[in-house]
């Protein structure tokens, strides 16, 4: 291995009172010592705790992970650094592959001292942020129903209710997250609004979709 360096050693022992002239066996004994040289000081392993991100896709999302260091040298200034990720492109010091959504443990070893091992653990979440895709109308006109509010048998002010579900076009989720909730803001509360004389004119508005797992996004009306 990189850190272990190895001298063989053959020694070869002659029975002078069975030896046989030009024989490869009678009387010759031969054994092979084998020395290894390592430095034996345990190194210092490297790597993240945890690490988070956010999927894009529905089932997966492709980690970069920094390469797994090591302090200090070995003999040979080199140490056998692996992983075993069943999702990393390669099994060495960098785990960088498309993980799945939710959490992956994966543990690099370091092999040192001809034979000895230390291992890193690193936790590999990703989340389902996946959100879904709006679709709303560009513009919609609405009629104020006209109200007597003092009650004198005079119309002296409007009033409609707009809920924010009939601002929708086929929104849909690409991971099938549904149902939808359809809001005027991040707040899921928020699902209709009224409106008088005094906002009569252009009103700009948002409709926010928000999923079964909350994640959120809006389109613009």
């Amino acid at each position: 291995g990189p850190d272990c360096k190895k001298i063989l050693r053959k020694w070869t022992l002659i029975d002078w009172c069975n030896y046989t002239s030009g024989s490869s066996t009678n009387g010759i004994f031969t054994y092979t010592q084998i020395i290894k040289v390592s430095n034996t000081e345990t190194p210092i392993l490297s790597c993240p705790k945890k690490i988070e991100i956010d999927a894009t896709e529905c089932d997966s999302m492709y980690v970069d992970t920094a390469p797994v260091t090591v302090e200090g040298m070995s003999c040979t200034g080199d140490y056998g650094i692996f992983n075993d990720s069943e999702y990393a492109d390669f099994p060495g010091a960098d785990a960088s592959g498309t993980y799945p959504i939710g959490s992956t443990i994966v543990d690099y070893l370091v092999e040192y001292a001809c034979g000895k091992e230390k291992v890193c653990r690193t936790e590999i979440v990703v989340h389902d942020k996946k959100p879904a895709t709006p679709y709303c109308y560009s513009t919609l006109s609405v009629s104020l129903m006209p109200q007597d509010t003092d009650q004198d048998g005079q119309v002296d002010d409007g009033m409609v209710e707009v809920w924010a579900k009939d601002f929708d076009v086929n929104s849909f989720h690409p991971c099938n997250n549904g149902p939808l909730t359809y809001t005027f803001s991040s707040d899921i509360t928020d699902t209709y609004r009224v409106f008088t004389c005094e906002e009569v004119g252009p009103n700009t508005l948002q409709m926010w979709t928000t999923d079964t797992k909350g994640n959120q996004s809006y389109c613009v009306v």
